[in-house]
């Protein structure tokens, strides 16, 4: 069987930890990963082989390489023991307004192994330089399947370049379902400071409306567990931060995912209602037929709204200016929106992949 060299994000993020669990479920080859130290202790998945290093180390020696546009020691030395690339994770392609950033762009192209990337969206982008650099990658990938329509829209004219809805769409969730709760589970980002970007400007604004639904989902006598996704981006700091600032903590309790996906899906089966920020967080909602408000922090979750044809309550933190209190529209509070094609069309992420990997089923 194929060994492969799986690059992802993997740092106790339950999204990104969905995206491996799926491929190690889905294949029985050896997925073989570069990770730093003391990450995912609590992910067990046989076919993962978790190669740990130095944090330190890693770090320092990836700027050094990404400076003179070279792959790694380890990830040369990896390379040579496996057979193919398989590149799975969600923004893969997102330039920054910012600061001028190093994407590794020439890091697939060194590879002088077939690589696959699948699950990832395009943007934002800002220049013409970035985008190029990107359907650069993409035109020498063997396939690349991409998750939003915008994302395909940039790239269709590469014969390789697909879509298909998010990979966790296809979850397998029938062992998870539970009967429901009068739960609310808020999805929290942290917006003063999230994976190193710079604070947004409506940071403030955002927790005074997670803090407002909080308010009136009380009202209405639901419990509330207000959900982290990822330690390592800041969701535990502001989960603590905006429930010390709480007037009324009844009923309210907190959830910090610690590689535990069993028990993390569990949690969302049992509740009603999902305050998405995360991405994902929406994702799993819409897939367990549950009630979803998302707030969007970036163009991912306002494209998959558009692709689904969301009809639902929207918040925008880009758009919380003048934020001045709670205006909902009470008669989509019990709106359910339609995703069984999305479902069914997410299986094309594997299409390729089936045709090299050896399938448990």
């Amino acid at each position: 069987m194929k060994k492969v060299f799986l690059k992802c994000y993997y740092c106790n993020n339950l999204g990104d930890d969905l995206f491996v669990k799926m491929l190690c479920i889905r294949y029985n080859n050896k997925f073989n990963l570069i990770v730093i130290e003391k990450v995912n202790e609590n992910l067990q998945l046989k076919n993962l082989n978790l190669i740990k290093i130095n944090n330190f180390i890693y770090r320092c020696l990836r700027k050094i390489c990404n400076m003179l546009n070279k792959i790694n020691f380890f990830d040369k030395l990896l390379l040579n023991k496996c057979d193919i690339v398989v590149s799975i994770g969600g923004s893969l392609f997102v330039e920054s307004k910012e600061k001028i950033i190093n994407y590794p762009s020439e890091w697939y192209l060194k590879t002088n192994k077939p690589y696959y990337i699948i699950g990832s969206n395009i943007g934002p982008v800002y220049t013409k330089k970035y985008l190029d650099d990107v359907r650069r990658v993409l035109k020498n990938s063997v396939d690349t399947c991409l998750r939003d329509e915008y994302s395909y829209n940039l790239c269709k004219d590469i014969s390789n370049v697909r879509y298909a809805p998010d990979i966790i769409f296809s979850l397998p969730i029938k062992q998870y379902i539970r009967n429901e709760e009068n739960t609310v589970i808020f999805s929290i980002i942290d917006c003063y400071k999230k994976a190193g970007q710079i604070k947004n400007p409506n940071a403030k604004n955002y927790e005074i409306l997670i803090k407002d639904l909080i308010c009136f989902y009380q009202k209405k006598n639901f419990k509330i567990k207000l959900f982290s996704f990822c330690k390592f981006e800041g969701d535990e700091k502001a989960i603590n931060r905006i429930y010390d600032q709480l007037e009324d903590k009844n009923n309210v309790s907190k959830y910090f995912y610690d590689g535990n996906i069993d028990e993390a899906l569990d949690v969302f089966s049992r509740s009603k209602v999902i305050i998405g920020t995360r991405f994902h967080a929406n994702i799993l909602g819409l897939i367990m037929n549950k009630v979803i408000i998302p707030i969007i922090y970036n163009d991912k979750t306002e494209n998959l709204l558009y692709d689904i044809n969301f009809k639902g309550i929207v918040y925008d933190i880009n758009k919380l200016d003048n934020y001045n209190g709670l205006d909902i529209d009470e008669n989509k509070l019990s709106y359910k929106c339609d995703v069984s094609k999305q479902i069914k069309d997410s299986q094309r992420h594997f299409e390729k992949l089936d045709k090299v990997l050896k399938r448990k089923d």
